[in-house]
């Protein structure tokens, strides 16, 4: 700032733009202003935003007295957005409920957000803050794998076709991806499983037993069969083989036939022992059920009559040659009770005669006569008969 006077001389010549800035004195109102020696000084107005403000200086040299006006300019934000920056992106998704083994539709709520930080610039150079806001982006939906290809996105609606017969799991992992950041992203799954939920329609395809033996015992039936599955989608499987699991046996004997028995909870059929030469048959009935079907079988357990006569061979053999012992061979066995008279001499000399009585299907029988060692033996005869064969109740013997 500077204070200029114009001076008269006696010659009678002015002189304008005398600098008396040194000798004079300098005072300054308004709002903001101050003065140091001959400068004016305007305080930084900071943050706080207005329009231009003034003041008016008074200089003083002698009895001189000058004034002016001095401005600031306005106080305003230039920047709003300064020094700005983006943290904590987030991104979420959820899968709702609505689809099932049969089909149907699920809608995707998701939503996305960041935090942004900022300052706000003045014209004074100086700045305020920093100002946070939460920002809501936008999301972007994408499927990462779709097992067994059953499902389909359009928008936010997820859709899942009928799944059939098939019993499987179909899984479905969507993507959400921050739009304004794509590294932002997360994966949300969801599964949609068929089964067998219930079965119907049964039927009992087959039911047997073994044979008896004519000499009695027990036998275990073999039941098989088969059924209709409904699955979870609504959809029916038709003659799917074999029963439900917590299928429930139950066994009756239709015939009565004496002899046999059977156990109504396991199906095993016990017969007594059969003295006919002739078969015999019982008529027995399997019942399958399940809570709300059953179904039932019967058939006929047969039991073998006692066999006819099978030949058997007999032979003796040299006692010199098995240490005076004396072997009768049966081949293939001994099925009947039989009274065998064997003879020969000791290896003294001396004549024996031993009945010797087998049977019980066994294959030989070895004996020393008396106690003593045979030189000899001959099979004499068989219950009394001296010319084979001899005829039994299982056996034509030979010898």
């Amino acid at each position: 700032m500077y204070l200029e006077v114009t001076r008269l001389y006696t010659s009678g010549v002015y002189q304008s733009g005398y600098n008396v800035t040194t000798g004079g004195t300098f005072t300054v109102s308004g709002t903001g202003f101050s003065i140091s020696g001959s400068n004016v000084i305007a305080a930084s107005r900071g943050t706080t935003a207005g329009a231009a403000r003034s003041g008016t200086v008074t200089g003083k040299y002698n009895a001189l007295t000058a004034t002016g006006t001095i401005t600031q300019a306005e106080n305003k934000i230039t920047n709003s957005d300064y020094n700005a920056s983006n943290s904590q992106w987030s991104v979420g998704a959820t899968i709702g409920s609505g689809m099932t083994a049969a089909g149907g539709s699920a809608t995707i709520t998701r939503s996305a957000s960041h935090l942004h930080t900022n300052y706000r610039l003045y014209s004074s150079g100086s700045t305020d803050g920093p100002f946070e806001d939460t920002v809501v982006d936008n999301v972007n939906l994408s499927i990462v794998s779709n097992g067994n290809n059953r499902f389909s996105l359009s928008g936010t609606t997820l859709t899942h076709s009928n799944m059939g017969t098939n019993a499987v799991t179909d899984t479905i992992t969507i993507r959400a991806t921050n739009v304004s950041n794509a590294s932002t992203y997360r994966d949300v799954s969801a599964s949609v499983t068929n089964s067998v939920v219930s079965s119907d329609n049964l039927v009992v395809t087959s039911y047997s037993y073994p044979t008896i033996s004519y000499s009695g015992g027990s036998v275990s039936p073999t039941v098989a069969g088969q059924r209709r599955d409904l699955y979870a989608s609504g959809s029916y499987k038709e003659n799917v083989s074999g029963f439900p699991s917590g299928i429930t046996y139950m066994y009756s004997n239709v015939g009565m036939v004496s002899g046999f028995s059977i156990n109504t909870s396991t199906g095993v059929v016990t017969a007594s022992a059969n003295s006919s030469s002739s078969s015999r048959s019982n008529m027995v009935r399997v019942t399958v059920a399940t809570k709300n079907n059953s179904a039932n079988k019967s058939t006929n357990v047969t039991q073998a009559g006692v066999p006819g006569p099978t030949r058997v061979n007999i032979s003796i053999n040299n006692p010199q040659l098995t240490g005076g012992e004396v072997v009768i061979a049966f081949s293939p066995a001994c099925y009947d009770t039989l009274t065998i008279l064997v003879m020969g001499y000791l290896q003294d000399g001396s004549l024996y005669s031993v009945y010797r009585n087998v049977g019980g299907g066994i294959t030989e029988d070895r004996f020393y006569p008396n106690g003593a060692w045979a030189d000899s033996a001959s099979i004499e005869n068989i219950d009394g008969e001296g010319i084979p064969p001899v005829t039994k109740t299982r056996g034509i013997y030979y010898w």
